[in-house]
């Protein structure tokens, strides 16, 4: 019997290569068993301004959260993951706002749209927090579901978890989980040396 073994490959990274990414798999037809490996190439200059950065070139941030950007990059490989994926949708841009209040108990909203050129912005505002960290990561996850196709309308139509409206909103399990990771990779990195 022949198996490919795709699935663990998707499992792995969190969903299917993202527009840009290499995706290749190996086979062999005297075996039952194959493999699945992703290459997410990071150094391409035409990305990110500058090494120095960490910000991709299609993500407009405010100069007062630069700093914490670029710690959340150093500390964190899910979150350099999520802005690879965000650096490689050339056809979209994504610009962050702070604020000082939230509205309607709300930490962090994103707002994702099309423009008449077919280009794709992602408005995110995120409110002055100590989840600083987790709120922007949780706010690319789900700029990546967007970049990825995921119809949340229907998932929720169709009633699978994960996803759920709240305050008029889709959230989603998926960006819930990726917030708290990079917020507890960002929290370990200093503790990892001691």
């Amino acid at each position: 019997m022949i198996v490919l073994i795709v699935l663990l490959g998707l499992l792995n990274s969190g969903g299917p290569p993202a527009r840009g990414e290499e995706f290749s798999s190996s086979y062999s037809s005297d075996s039952s068993t194959s493999s699945t490996t992703q290459k997410l190439d990071l150094s391409s200059p035409a990305l990110f301004r500058s090494i120095d950065s960490a910000i991709p070139n299609n993500v407009v941030v405010p100069e007062i959260m630069r700093a914490q950007v670029r710690a959340m990059w150093v500390r964190s490989a899910t979150f350099r993951r999520q802005c690879a994926r965000i650096a490689r949708a050339l056809d979209g841009r994504v610009k962050i706002t702070v604020s000082g209040q939230p509205l309607a108990n709300m930490r962090a909203v994103s707002q994702i749209r099309r423009t008449p050129d077919g280009m794709w912005q992602a408005m995110v505002r995120v409110f002055f927090s100590d989840e600083l960290v987790e709120l922007i990561a949780h706010e690319f996850e789900h700029i990546l579901e967007y970049i990825e196709g995921i119809d949340l309308p229907e998932l929720q139509h169709q009633g699978l978890d994960g996803v759920m409206t709240e305050h008029g909103h889709f959230e989603t399990a998926r960006a819930v989980a990726a917030g708290k990771r990079v917020a507890a990779e960002c929290a370990a990195y200093g503790k990892q040396s001691s």
